[in-house]
């Protein structure tokens, strides 16, 4: 007799931990599903240096940075076709922000040295207009599409990494 309370005592334990394992999992996938992900605007990347094929490199990573970002749930991308009006222009970050209604600008410059590239990123607060984070990638192109990738996934990882400590604006 007493083995089988003890039995029955056993299941309930254990039926009790699983329905909570339960319940805790469902509510993070709710407070998950709710979080609110930062609207973002990846602003063409400028060539510093001259010639088309500079141009290119900056085109190309800014179009390889939006894929990245596209695909992190965490940020939510403005329409590309809208960011690009804003390749040249002396509009401040809280303008473009507020004309893009992004809650963060992402914005770089490309540059090009014999078979070396330079690649330099920041993210901007625009309620400050002060970059909350910047890096720069230097590498070989010897394999340039491969070295595009590379750094564009490197940038939306770090932009998230950058975002994740900070609530979005309600």
């Amino acid at each position: 007799m007493a083995i089988y309370a003890l039995l029955i005592l056993g299941l309930a334990l254990s039926f009790a931990k699983a329905k909570q394992m339960f319940l805790n999992r469902r509510k993070r996938a709710q407070s998950t599903a709710l979080a609110k992900p930062f609207k973002i605007a990846v602003l063409p990347f400028e060539s510093l240096s001259p010639g088309s094929q500079d141009a290119n490199l900056a085109s190309n990573i800014t179009e390889e940075l939006i894929g990245d970002c596209q695909r992190l749930t965490a940020l939510h991308v403005v329409d590309p076709s809208l960011a690009t009006s804003f390749r040249t222009t002396s509009e401040s970050p809280q303008q473009i922000a507020h004309l893009l209604n992004a809650d963060k600008l992402l914005r770089g410059t490309a540059s090009r040295n014999g078979n070396d590239i330079r690649i330099t990123a920041e993210l901007i607060d625009p309620a400050t207009g002060a970059a909350i984070w910047s890096k720069t990638f230097d590498q070989s192109a010897a394999d340039l599409l491969k070295t595009e990738e590379d750094i564009a996934t490197a940038i939306a990882s770090d932009v998230e990494n950058a975002l994740a400590a900070n609530p979005p604006p309600a």
